[in-house]
């Protein structure tokens, strides 16, 4: 979890870090996350297109935060549902 929100706190300016958070998304499972690992690629792609890198950056890291209170809220209302039909 310390990686996961340091990545997502801190905004790494090269996105080959994010391959140390692919790595702990395979092994935890929780694909949530993957978000915050593309956010850094679509930033270096996509950021030079729209002129302000910063604003792209900050809309792509908020939108893979976002994300992920989303899906687990998702994940977890699943396991109660399936928890009651037992």
């Amino acid at each position: 979890m310390v990686t996961r929100w340091a990545f997502a706190l801190l905004t790494p300016g090269y996105s080959w870090y994010a391959l140390l958070l692919v790595a702990l998304v395979a092994l935890d499972g929780r694909w949530e996350w993957l978000g915050i690992a593309v956010a850094g690629p679509a930033v270096y792609v996509t950021g030079q297109a729209f002129g302000s890198r910063e604003a792209v950056s900050a809309t792509a890291y908020g939108l893979a935060v976002l994300l992920v209170p989303a899906v687990t809220a998702v994940r977890r209302r699943g396991l109660r549902t399936a928890d009651r039909r037992c």
